[in-house]
C-alpha cells in the first residue's frame, strides 16, 4: 500500500493530470501496480534526461547534439542514426567523442590505416591542404572488418573434424611477426607552403637560366636552400631585364605558375618543356583554379554579389545561430546575376 501511494504521489508530480481512480479498483481493493510502472518509466527517463542535460550545460559540458555537430563538420557522412537509439531515446555520447577525437586527427587514422593496409597511399586522402575524413574512416572500417574476419579461429578451426589448420596458423603468425619487426612506412611528407613557394622560385629561375635542383634542394633532409634561390633568381631577372623582351614570355609564365601553385598543387613539368612554357594550358588551368579559389570564399562572393545588387545582405545566406553559410544558394545567386548583367550588355 505504501509503495503504491508513493507511486501515485509521484506520478501525480510528473503527470498532474493522473488520478488514483486510473490506478486503484475499489470493488476488489487492488492496485494495479503494473500499470503505473509503466506510466512511471517513461516520465522517469525523461525526467532523468532533463535533469543530466541540466548538469551538463552548468558543467559546460557539450550536449551530444554540439559533439554531433563538430563531427559532421569534419566527417559529413556521420548520421545522427549513428550515435541515438530511438528505440531507448538515449545518445551514445562515448562514441561519438571517441569519434571526433579521431576524425580531428586524421593522421592517426591514417597511420592506423598504413598499418592494416601497407599499399595505401597519403595522397588518396590528402590533397595538400585537406583530410578527406570520410573516406579515410570508410576505408579504416573495411580495413579493420578484412583483419578481424582473417585473424577469427573460424578460419583456422575446422568444426566437423575438430582439427586445426597449424600449417596455416604457423604461416600467417610468421608474416605477421615479420610485419611486426620491419620499420613502419612513412608518410610522404606534406609540402609546406615554405616549400610551396620555394618550388615556385626554382621554377622561375630554371625559366631564366638552366639549373638543376639538387643544387638548391636537398633530398635526404627535404630542405631547400632558399637563401641561395633568392640571390640566384634576383640576378637572373637583372640579367633578363638587361636583355629586354627576349625573356619577357619566361618571365610572365614562371608568374602564373608561381600564381598557379598557390592556389592547388601542381608540377612544373606539366607546363614546362624544352625551355619553354605551355601559356594557355597554364592560363587555362590558372583561370580554373581561380573561380574555384573564389567560389570557396563566402565573404568575396558576398562583396561581390552586393556589389551586383544592391538590396543583397549578409543575412539572406549566413545563418549566425549555426554560424554556417548557404554556399550552394549563394553561388547559384552570385553566377544568375552575374549572367543577367552579361547579357545586358
Amino acid at each position: 500500500g505504501d509503495d503504491a501511494e508513493a507511486m501515485l504521489a509521484e506520478l501525480q508530480e510528473k503527470l498532474p493530470g493522473a488520478l488514483k481512480e486510473h490506478y486503484y479498483n475499489d470493488a476488489t481493493k487492488t492496485w494495479d501496480l503494473q500499470g503505473m510502472r509503466d506510466d512511471l518509466e517513461p516520465l522517469q527517463k525523461k525526467s532523468s534526461a532533463a535533469a543530466a542535460k541540466s548538469t551538463n550545460k552548468e558543467k559546460g559540458s557539450p550536449t551530444p547534439e554540439e559533439v554531433l555537430a563538430q563531427l559532421l563538420e569534419i566527417s559529413p557522412r556521420s548520421t545522427t542514426e549513428d550515435y541515438w537509439d530511438a528505440k531507448s531515446k538515449t545518445w551514445d555520447m562515448q562514441g561519438l567523442q571517441e569519434d571526433l577525437a579521431l576524425a580531428s586527427n586524421p593522421e592517426k587514422l591514417f597511420e592506423e590505416l598504413l598499418a592494416l593496409s601497407p599499399g595505401v597511399l597519403e595522397e588518396d586522402y590528402f590533397d595538400g591542404k585537406t583530410w578527406d575524413v570520410d573516406g579515410l574512416r570508410s576505408d579504416l572500417e573495411v580495413s579493420r572488418a578484412e583483419t578481424s574476419s582473417n585473424t577469427e579461429e573460424g578460419s583456422y578451426f575446422n568444426d566437423k573434424n575438430g582439427k586445426w589448420d597449424t600449417s596455416g596458423l604457423e604461416e600467417d603468425l610468421e608474416r605477421a611477426r615479420k610485419q611486426a619487426e620491419e620499420p613502419k612506412k612513412e608518410a610522404k611528407p606534406r609540402a609546406s607552403k615554405d616549400q610551396l613557394k620555394a618550388e615556385a622560385m626554382f621554377a622561375e629561375l630554371c625559366s631564366l637560366e638552366k639549373h638543376q635542383k639538387e643544387d638548391y634542394f636537398d633530398a635526404e633532409n627535404q630542405e631547400w636552400d632558399v637563401d641561395g634561390l633568392k640571390e640566384d633568381l634576383t640576378l637572373a631577372r637583372s640579367k633578363a631585364s638587361n636583355k629586354g623582351g627576349k625573356k619577357g614570355g619566361k618571365d610572365k609564365g614562371a608568374e602564373k605558375f608561381a600564381e598557379l601553385q598557390e592556389l592547388q598543387p601542381a608540377n612544373q613539368e606539366d607546363y614546362f618543356d624544352s625551355g619553354e612554357w605551355d601559356m594557355e594550358g597554364l592560363e587555362e588551368d590558372l583561370k580554373i583554379a581561380r573561380e574555384g579559389s573564389f567560389l570557396k570564399d563566402p565573404e568575396r562572393m558576398m562583396t561581390l554579389l552586393k556589389g551586383l545588387a544592391a538590396r543583397t545582405s549578409k543575412e539572406d545566406y549566413y545563418d549566425k545561430a549555426t554560424k554556417k553559410w548557404d554556399m550552394a544558394g549563394l553561388q547559384e545567386d552570385l553566377q544568375l546575376v552575374m549572367g543577367e548583367k552579361s547579357s545586358s550588355r
